[in-house]
């Protein structure tokens, strides 16, 4: 029979794992993190930077297809994309699986809501509407392959594809009651981000010819930008401006005129553009290499002049490819 010392002990020996991954992780130290994933098996890797682009702390998880970094507050949700719900990992190194439902596509937090679409059905995804201060949480079946969403303190706004229909939709949903209040069709497709700019809903495009779509809020008509360069993929705030970076490996993007929408300029960057994150008046980066020595690089750019301020590479690691990457101390998406 185990005493009650030893009972003790074992418990003590349990628990330090959990503790030293915590401290070892070194969020306090951090300026980035970027996530490694494998599509094809379970293993995933987050990976923090510090502002000299040392690694300082990594946490391995055995996930196959997280393809995000999801600020959520002070957390970062990590979206099984191949898998069921994400894992939510705090400053501290804490790490808690949440959510059972399986393959979430896209994931956004912001003040008072937390919102998932679910890869359920071959023609139909599911909607989850989480509203945390009033405690509910809706569930809407919608048609197509919803890629992202947005909200505000009235809407949440959805955009799909619907393949088997050959086209695009708005989804406009009322944020107090879950229910569906339009569906506008749209002329681009393939959206892989949308920005809530001026009273309108702004909609990016890898099809569109070079356009984004652009939805007034107020009369619900829709028309449509032509940039200077083909597929317009994230949109980024910036004062009097949006900034659209396009797909490919030029590093292009163009500069709008908030209020117009009018082209202001462009810029080429010397890295291609796989992902990018906004914070400080500054632009971080992302290009993903396919390469034995390098798993891909970040550059860290002035918004003001556009210089490089900054250029990581970043480690091979395994047969992972890097995927995302967040800014610490970030905050929200899509703000």
């Amino acid at each position: 029979m185990i005493s009650w010392f030893a009972r003790f002990m074992l418990m003590i020996l349990l628990l330090l794992p959990t503790s030293c991954a915590a401290s070892d992780l070194g969020f306090d130290r951090a300026e980035v993190g970027v996530i490694y994933t494998d599509a094809l098996r379970k293993d995933s890797e987050l990976v923090l930077f510090d502002q000299g682009g040392e690694r300082i702390g990594s946490r391995r998880f055995n996930e196959m297809g997280i393809f995000r970094i999801v600020p959520d507050e002070r957390d970062w949700l990590l979206p099984v994309r191949f898998g069921k719900g994400w894992i939510r990992l705090t400053r501290e190194g804490k790490e808690t699986k949440e959510n059972p439902r399986q393959f979430p596509i896209d994931v956004l937090s912001k003040p008072g809501i937390l919102l998932a679409s679910y890869n359920s059905g071959l023609h139909t995804n599911t909607l989850e509407m989480e509203l945390k201060k009033e405690g509910r949480t809706y569930r809407v079946e919608l048609d197509g392959f919803l890629r992202v969403l947005d909200a505000d303190e009235q809407k949440v706004y959805v955009f799909a594809d619907v393949v088997r229909d050959k086209k695009s939709l708005l989804y406009v949903l009322d944020r107090k009651t879950g229910k569906v209040e339009r569906e506008i069709s749209l002329e681009t497709g393939e959206a892989d981000d949308i920005l809530l700019s001026g009273g309108r809903v702004l909609l990016s495009s890898r099809s569109g010819g070079g356009r984004i779509a652009v939805v007034d809020k107020k009369n619900w008509q829709v028309r449509y930008v032509t940039l200077p360069y083909a597929e317009p993929q994230y949109l980024l705030p910036d004062g009097d401006r949006i900034l659209v970076t396009h797909a490919g490996a030029e590093g292009r993007i163009s500069i709008l005129d908030a209020a117009t929408l009018r082209v202001r300029g462009t810029v080429q960057l010397p890295q291609p553009i796989y992902k990018v994150r906004q914070a400080n008046g500054k632009l971080y980066v992302l290009t993903q290499l396919h390469s034995r020595e390098k798993g891909g690089e970040i550059g860290v750019y002035s918004i003001k002049d556009w210089k490089r301020e900054m250029r990581w590479e970043l480690p091979v690691v395994r047969d992972t490819l890097v995927q995302d990457l967040e800014v610490v101390g970030r905050g929200h998406e899509r703000e």
